[in-house]
């Protein structure tokens, strides 16, 4: 058998990108499992999907223990103690993760020696489609590292647009990005799971899985500002203070209270805290605000 876990956040396609991959693998000829699983439904939340590949019937279902293969759509989820992707990481385990980083640097901050791939899969789709929908970016590498065939996947992502109601325009420019993700991506040998079918959920003994995992409680009072909600964001506001006029408007249309205002009477972005959603650039009557690219460190 032939498991993957796509880790990524709310907004970003990851259930859409598990069903192209499922349904790709299917058409080549394999038995398929394929389950998501939510926290809370909300823009930026952490999401999870589990895939599951073999030659005959599967009986397993949901959460995947020790997967052959690790994808992370959102290299801030790789911080998130309550998400944890690398949680069941094995020695064996092939590990993608969209990020600007290299995969010397994300081996070295994170002290592993796996199998590690990257690449900016937002760039990619900020450069084809125009905005950071990336979720067929991740079904085409996620394709890629099971070595399905290219014309099996293109006819999934096809299968799947059209079920949403996507028209052939749009769906050419997917298609692109599809193709360049995939390519994007060498193909990693790796040993199928022989040694881990015996860590395989056994079908009668259920493994128990604490709620933790699919929800976002605050577990103790007062630590939701350790919780840097501002990780998965794409885009950020720019304040040019030479022309700000200190209206407040920002401060006040801000959903988050991402913007404080400092004792000088101008307003400040706390980063670790904005998503990215923009409308204090759209509120602002002066256009003191300007949106640029959240570049991770």
């Amino acid at each position: 058998m032939i498991t993957l876990s796509l880790f990524g956040r709310g907004g970003q396609g990851i259930k859409s990108a598990a069903h192209v991959v499922s349904t790709a693998a299917f058409l080549g000829g394999y038995y398929v499992q394929d389950q998501p699983l939510y926290g809370a439904e909300r823009r930026g939340a952490p999401i999870s999907a589990f895939i599951r590949l073999a030659d005959e019937p599967i009986l397993a279902r949901g959460y995947i223990s020790y997967p052959l293969f690790i994808v992370v759509a959102d290299d801030s989820l790789l911080q998130d103690k309550n998400s944890d992707p690398l949680k069941e990481l094995t020695k064996d385990t092939v590990l993608l993760v969209n990020s600007t980083k290299s995969a010397e640097e994300l081996s070295s901050k994170l002290q592993i020696s796996n199998n590690i791939v990257t690449y900016d899969l937002t760039k990619l789709a900020l450069d084809i489609l125009g905005k950071p929908m990336i979720g067929v970016a991740v079904a085409g590498v996620a394709s890629k590292l099971l070595n399905l065939y290219f014309d099996d996947v293109k006819q999934a992502l096809a299968l799947e647009l059209k079920n949403i109601g996507v028209h052939d325009a749009e769906l050419a420019k997917n298609i692109e990005l599809l193709r360049a993700a995939y390519e994007s991506v060498p193909y990693v040998k790796t040993k199928l799971l022989q040694e881990h079918k015996e860590r395989e959920l056994n079908v009668v003994e259920l493994k128990y899985h604490d709620p933790m995992i699919s929800t976002c409680t605050i577990t103790s009072p007062g630590n939701s500002p350790v919780r840097k909600t501002g990780d998965w964001s794409v885009y950020k506001p720019i304040i040019d203070y030479d022309r700000c006029t200190k209206c407040m408007i920002c401060f006040v249309y801000c959903p988050d209270s991402a913007i404080t205002i400092d004792q000088d009477g101008f307003p400040v972005v706390n980063y670790d805290a904005c998503k990215g959603c923009n409308i204090c650039y759209t509120e602002c009557p002066t256009k003191t605000i300007t949106i640029g690219r959240k570049i991770r460190r």
